[in-house]
């Protein structure tokens, strides 16, 4: 009589953080104290969690390896399962403990069934691996198939930068978790987020970009002959270079001779900027559910409207209208409360990359405006077909300012 299998429970407790929080060094690890157990691996799939914490399997010809991780309490969980005498969980075990640098290791190991002993022949098959990314925020989580390993890492002193190829997406920009940008849908963002207030405001010749390093919005403004200047103030100087490297259609717009792209803190800088200078100004940066930012911030925008010429626009994001709600009333109360209800105007997008998968801009503008008629159609619908558009036309402009009913409040 044998067992049909061995089973380690291991505990490996004191690993440093880093080395249980990095996907794809976890995977290439779990699949190497495998093949150090003599397993045939056959498939593996694994999910990051946001901020912190992997989840994966490893699945063997022989069994399965799997691990759960916490790298903020420097503790992993992982079973090892294998069948056969030609495999030995223990390899796999101290190999791992190696690697985790582990100061400490409990292991259990169980029999699994008794059966008479048999020889088998297992077919060979190949390895299938399967890395996914998550976006977790309370209440939600948005995965990615990765198409394999991740492409770049970094930590800038502003934020971590990841960027990795998903399967229906292509190439992802991630900041501190989140998705930033993504190749396959990108441009739905930045042409609504453009196209709408420059429709609007067609005789527009200076503009400021607050935020904007990776060159989306400054891509879509460069199709107007007509913008003299375009000022763009990018926190990070690690956004233009990485995007440089894995999105170079975006970053080739900030080389244009009427951009110049500033490094630093903008809004601590706004009372040197001239005041009236400006047409139009974006503020691209998002808001995160759960944290204060320069969007909801009154005196910011006002400091933001003391900038814009006498018939100029202000252009945000309001929070994420299906996915934070009392967030998106919040944004909208501040801009009114400076520029007065009759002169914000909220506005949608359907992007499948953020959460609740409608993304809310804001149009502030210091005249009386109605935004769904008071620009050309007929320019506007040629204006999409001859630079080949993919989001952007009349129809979509109009409709956009159409909110549904659940997010229209009380009075909507």
């Amino acid at each position: 009589m044998t067992g049909l299998g061995k089973h380690l429970l291991i505990e490996y407790e004191g690993c440093p953080a880093e080395r249980l929080n990095q996907v794809g060094l976890l995977e290439d690890q779990m699949i190497a104290a495998a093949q150090a157990a003599g397993a045939t691996v056959i498939h593996s799939v694994f999910h990051h969690f946001s901020p912190q914490g992997i989840s994966g399997v490893v699945v063997i010809q022989e069994s399965h390896l799997s691990i759960h991780t916490w790298p903020e309490l420097g503790y992993a969980a992982v079973d090892v399962f294998t069948c056969g005498e030609q495999v030995d969980p223990w390899k796999a075990q101290a190999y791992l403990q190696a690697q985790f640098q582990a100061s400490s290791v409990s292991t259990q190991a169980i029999d699994r069934g008794l059966v008479p002993a048999a020889e088998q022949t297992l077919e060979v098959l190949a390895l299938k691996r399967e890395r996914w990314f998550t976006a977790r925020s309370e209440g939600m989580a948005l995965s990615f198939l990765q198409k394999g390993h991740q492409i770049f890492e970094q930590q800038s002193p502003w934020q971590q930068i990841k960027v990795f190829e998903s399967q229906a997406y292509g190439k992802m920009l991630v900041l501190d978790e989140e998705i930033g940008l993504s190749e396959a849908d990108e441009h739905i963002y930045h042409e609504m987020l453009v196209h709408v207030p420059v429709q609007l405001a067609p005789a527009s010749r200076k503009v400021l970009v607050l935020g904007g390093g990776d060159g989306g919005v400054v891509r879509q403004l460069l199709r107007y002959q007509e913008l003299t200047a375009i000022d763009v103030w990018e926190i990070d100087p690690a956004i233009p270079e990485v995007v440089g490297r894995f999105f170079p259609h975006l970053q080739q717009a900030l080389t244009d001779p009427r951009v110049a792209l500033k490094f630093g803190d903008a809004f601590s800088r706004m009372t040197a900027l001239k005041q009236g200078h400006y047409d139009l100004i974006w503020v691209d940066i998002p808001t995160v559910k759960g944290q204060e930012t320069g969007l909801i911030h009154q005196q910011i925008i006002g400091q933001l409207k003391h900038l814009l010429a006498p018939q100029g626009m202000l252009i945000g994001q309001g929070a994420l209208p299906r996915f934070d709600y009392p967030g998106f009333q919040q944004t909208l109360g501040a801009y009114h409360a400076e520029f007065g209800p009759e002169k914000v105007f909220p506005y949608l997008a359907h992007i499948p990359t953020v959460p609740g998968g409608t993304r809310c801009f804001v149009l502030c503008s210091l005249e009386a405006i109605n935004p769904r008629t008071d620009f050309d159609q007929e320019a506007a619908a040629m204006f999409a077909a001859h630079h080949q558009l993919g989001y952007y036309h009349p129809g979509i402009h109009q409709a956009a300012f159409i909110l549904p009913r659940d997010l229209q409040g009380p009075q909507g």
